[in-house]
């Protein structure tokens, strides 16, 4: 199974979040990862991040320390799908659904790409991903 279609399996509308984000957001796809991410504001209520309706309008200044990526679909190898993004925000974000219940998760853009690098590092050897991303230890 292909990542596109590890994410697409993940339920509701796989089209209608596409067409969201060729709109307001971005896509990145290759057969070992994929990703559906828009930019918000992580103060944002879980119910308005988890709305694809609802985005940040990039043509306003992207300084904002409390701006991020809210990925409404990823899968596959994360390492390759951050490193992919188009410029670094401080925050990234997705929702988890653990026993009927979802919530989202916020997490540092920094200290979540050294965990995926690490991971990634030791899955396949690569100890140079670190500067790849952009990021130093």
């Amino acid at each position: 199974m292909s990542a596109a279609d590890e994410a697409f399996a993940m339920g509701g509308d796989p089209m209608d979040d596409v067409v969201q984000h060729l709109d307001h957001g971005w896509i990145y796809s290759s057969p070992e990862s994929f990703g559906l991410a828009r930019i918000i504001d992580v103060k944002w209520p879980d119910e308005d991040l988890m709305c694809p309706d609802i985005y940040y309008d990039p043509s306003d200044c992207l300084t904002d320390p409390d701006l991020g990526w809210y990925f409404t679909r990823v899968a596959g190898d994360v390492a390759e799908v951050l490193s992919r993004l188009p410029f670094p925000l401080p925050w990234v974000a997705w929702h988890r659904t653990k026993m009927g219940v979802t919530s989202v998760r916020r997490y540092r853009y920094d200290r979540l790409v050294k965990l995926y690098c690490r991971q990634k590092s030791r899955q396949c050897g690569f100890h140079n991903i670190y500067g790849a991303l952009g990021v130093s230890l």
